[in-house]
């Protein structure tokens, strides 16, 4: 089993919250393991890390801050993805997302109940905006919250509150200004 001292030992500037919530749990899937492969070949750490390897995000600082994580602050990516698994959730399109929906409806009544993320979600700056690293049914849910396509009465059956766009949020930028593909 993979701890978060053994991702610490190759991922010093990461803070312990990043690492327990974005990549320990993916480390102790099956077939993960720790450390990532170098070059990743066929391992899905190539996608989990945006394609760059240990050394690349080695340089990578990290801050909690208050984020606007509306809809149109993120990354056209995150936003596809987004729009897909909303699609899929609330439309009842069958899609690449339509997977595990109490997850994504577990994230909802969080948000609608206490008007925040359960946990802080993990992006990164790209070119079109903020790319959600980690934490897609989050903003998902977030997203749906602030819509119109917010199922009717759910607010009221829940007794909770809608969520301020502003939420905490771990960005994560390379030391030498280079960003991900988006």
């Amino acid at each position: 089993m993979v701890t978060a001292q053994d991702i610490k030992r190759d991922l010093p500037n990461f803070p312990d919250e990043v690492i327990e919530i974005w990549l320990l749990p993916i480390a102790n899937q099956q077939g993960m393991g720790w450390p990532p492969p170098n070059p990743f070949e066929s391992s899905d750490w190539k996608w989990v890390l945006g394609e760059k390897n240990l050394d690349w995000w080695k340089k990578v600082k990290w801050t909690l801050e208050d984020t606007d994580c509306s809809f149109e602050k993120l990354a056209g990516g995150t936003q596809h993805t987004i729009q897909k698994m909303l699609d899929a959730h609330i439309g009842g399109e069958k899609n690449a997302y339509d997977a595990a929906p109490e997850r994504f409806f577990d994230q909802l009544k969080h948000i609608l109940k206490n008007g925040t993320f359960p946990k802080p979600i993990i992006i990164v700056p790209v070119k079109s905006g903020l790319s959600v690293i980690d934490g897609n049914n989050r903003i998902a849910a977030h997203a749906c919250a602030l819509s119109p396509s917010l199922p009717a009465g759910l607010l009221e059956k829940i007794g909770g509150q809608l969520p301020s766009p502003t939420q905490q949020a771990w960005h994560g930028k390379h030391s030498e200004g280079e960003m991900l593909e988006e």
